[in-house]
């Protein structure tokens, strides 16, 4: 096996194996990097789709002075004075 006597042979190999293991971008920083993109990219379409639910809760809440009480009573539990308000939460078990 001649080629195996070859500087330029060896020069590769070695430049392979030095980026494929010891380099700082070696091959699991980059399956890493690559699975907390995918992770980004997801968390960033909940995102956008949370932007896209909370305007059109805004825009309801500016064209609808019943849906501003009804906001008001679900999220920041607001009442009327005549009013008691019974809290039910399940559980997680």
């Amino acid at each position: 096996m001649p080629f195996l006597k070859s500087k330029y042979f060896i020069t590769i190999i070695v430049f392979i194996l030095w980026m494929a293991f010891i380099d700082q971008y070696d091959l699991k920083t980059i399956f890493s990097l690559r699975e907390d993109l995918k992770e980004i990219e997801q968390s960033n379409e909940y995102y956008e789709e949370q932007i896209i639910e909370t305007r059109s809760q805004l825009e309801d809440l500016k064209d609808n002075p019943d849906a501003i009480e009804k906001f008001a009573r679900e999220r920041y539990l607001m009442k009327k004075e005549d009013e008691d308000i019974f809290i039910i939460s399940k559980e997680k078990q």
